[in-house]
């Protein structure tokens, strides 16, 4: 036999043990006779025991309760803002703008220009011209495109790459 099969021999014969010793303790307490218990004496109540509180009377009269004015523009006790959906998110103030650099050229007299495409619209733009909102060309390489943004960011585009950038709503 192996460990297992030892266990649960044992694991049966504890549980048929406690289901015999429990028959055994419930015949015993089968006398059939009813357990003495003592007998139950009524008592009458006293007359005109009623309520003790000598304003009762006054509270319950037709005069009282016609007084009473009906609550007519409060809610119901039955419904509940609980189930309320939540109130919705607010408004967004920026919004996301596609920018991608497709290259520059140089006037005779020196100045560059870069071919950029906003949002969908190729333009044609000089050194320091704004190209989004608040957002400035600082440098135009041949590579790179770099934009700032009042001193605080610096956005840098790579030659015909594609970045996004958020930018206030006007």
């Amino acid at each position: 036999m192996t460990p297992s099969s030892d266990r649960t021999y044992l694991v049966a014969a504890v549980v048929a043990g406690v289901s015999l010793l429990v028959l055994i303790l419930l015949a015993r307490d089968l006398g059939g006779a009813m357990p003495v218990l003592p007998r139950f004496t009524a008592v009458p109540a006293p007359a005109g025991a009623g309520p003790t509180n000598p304003r009762l009377k006054e509270m319950f009269a037709p005069d009282t309760l016609t007084q009473l004015a009906p609550a007519t523009n409060l809610p119901t006790p039955f419904t509940t803002t609980f189930f309320q959906p939540p109130p919705p998110p607010p408004a967004k103030k920026t919004r996301k703008v596609k920018l991608t650099y497709h290259g520059f050229f140089e006037t005779a007299a020196g100045e560059k220009r870069a071919f950029v495409n906003v949002g969908g619209a190729t333009t044609l733009l000089s050194l320091g011209a704004p190209v989004v909102s608040d957002l400035m060309i600082s440098n135009i390489q041949r590579l790179e495109l770099t934009l700032r943004r009042a001193v605080t960011q610096e956005v840098v585009i790579p030659f015909r790459g594609s970045t996004e950038v958020e930018v206030p709503i006007e």
